[in-house]
């Protein structure tokens, strides 16, 4: 199963969906009302294929590098 990382909560019913189609283990939700720091965000997305993330975060080749090959989808999740 895909692995899912997303970066600040979104609605209820949001994660309830992905929960449902990738299971509840495949999806990672930064639990804090705050950005992500860097480092936290780094260590994340090790190994995931899918990132939803905020404005607050920088998506670069260094968040590309350390997700690895698997990572197809990179979202953002804005207003």
């Amino acid at each position: 199963m895909p692995k899912i990382v997303i970066t600040r909560r979104p609605p209820e019913s949001a994660i309830e969906r992905l929960d449902a189609a990738f299971g509840e283990e495949n999806v990672d939700v930064f639990p804090e009302d705050r950005p992500i720091h860097r480092v936290e965000l780094l260590d994340r997305v090790q190994g995931a294929d899918a990132i939803l993330s905020m404005l607050t975060e920088s998506m670069d080749a260094e968040v590309f590098d350390t997700a690895g090959e698997g990572l197809r989808v990179v979202a953002n999740m804005a207003v």
